[in-house]
């Protein structure tokens, strides 16, 4: 099947072809390495990578790693990334305290009726 293309247009278009998917490897690459690092929003950094210093070739995709390691040990990027560290697991209840169902104010005194509904 004859497209109608000289042999120089069909190699144009195949480089063309060619550099777009390096291009979609290379973006590839950055989001994978990214969420490796745990970045919190990907679109976020991806912005911040400079990916005219991110070569692909044979031997891999390499200027990535370099990257985010200066992003996540830099102070005005570090909050991009999860370090794992000081996050709130869950909250436990008082002890002694049981605030989930009330109390039957038949069997208290006043006293405790007044304590009752002062630490409500």
């Amino acid at each position: 099947m004859e497209l109608g293309l000289t042999e120089e247009q069909s190699e144009k278009i195949m480089e063309m072809n060619k550099e777009s998917l390096d291009q979609a490897a290379i973006r590839f690459s950055v989001e994978n390495a990214l969420i490796k690092h745990k970045a919190k929003n990907i679109k976020a950094v991806s912005a911040l990578i400079d990916f005219s210093k991110i070569s692909g070739g044979e031997d891999g995709i390499s200027g990535i790693e370099e990257q985010i390691e200066k992003l996540k040990n830099t102070s005005e990027t570090a909050f991009l990334f999860d370090s794992g560290e000081g996050c709130v697991k869950g909250a436990h209840a008082e002890e002694g305290k049981d605030r989930g169902k009330p109390k039957n104010f038949r069997n208290m005194t006043y006293t405790e009726m007044c304590k009752y509904s002062n630490s409500i």
